[in-house]
């Protein structure tokens, strides 16, 4: 009746389905990061540097040596001689002297020798020669070390992940233009049934549009 004497179970249907799927050699393409988004990666992506390569500040402040700053307070701050002003973009090549703080950006870099960042909330300036630190930091505060978001040998994408935003983002990071990807299947939709008409048509008694061919296209596009 109605066709169904030769229907299946499910678990049959299902593995027949499967078995024509692994015959099927995923092709890969290249695509441009920006064009991936939400597409499958076909191998390991392996950052080949250090993300970020020099270390960073994470606020607006004074660079510093966190020890220069050990027992600052309010009613006893320590005293700073302001030194060599860090502007963004600029490499911070020089050595950050003794009780001495480089004002800074944030995003900026580092002196090598400085380990942390004061923020302007806790420094009052006295002068364009000195200022005085409120509050003590510790060594890495207020600071991104290198390689702290990615690094060097850290396989930022996996085989077979589906690239996310975020993961758009880590390729661009570590200089990744281009991923192969597979590309997407090809499917086809056919929605069976003599009282179906399609979606602009409009249905005499006895029938109905198509709904659920809009409806399948929509999850697999998801």
């Amino acid at each position: 009746m109605l066709g169904r004497e030769n229907v299946v179970d499910a678990e049959t249907a299902l593995g027949m389905l499967i078995g024509n799927i692994l015959n099927v050699k995923p092709r890969e393409a290249q695509r441009k990061i920006e064009d991936a988004l939400g597409m499958v990666s076909a191998y390991e992506i392996i950052s080949r540097e250090d993300l970020p390569s020099f270390a960073r500040s994470t606020v607006d402040g004074y660079a510093v040596r966190a020890e220069d700053t050990f027992g600052a307070s309010e009613a006893m701050p320590a005293y700073l001689n302001l030194f060599q002003e860090i502007l963004m973009s600029q490499k911070a090549d020089f050595l950050l002297p003794e009780d001495s703080a480089s004002k800074i950006p944030t995003g900026g870099m580092l002196p090598k020798n400085a380990d942390a960042v004061v923020m302007f909330e806790h420094v009052q300036v006295i002068d364009r020669q000195m200022v005085e630190v409120l509050k003590p930091v510790a060594p890495a505060e207020n600071v991104i070390q290198v390689g702290e978001d990615v690094k060097r040998g850290d396989i930022v994408i996996r085989q077979g992940q589906r690239l996310r935003p975020q993961d758009i983002g880590a390729c661009a990071g570590i200089g990744v233009t281009e991923l192969a990807v597979y590309e997407r299947p090809l499917v086809s939709i056919i929605s069976t049934g003599d009282e179906i008409v399609p979606a602009d048509v409009s249905p005499e008694t006895g029938r109905v549009r198509d709904i659920n061919s809009y409806v399948i296209s929509g999850m697999i596009s998801e």
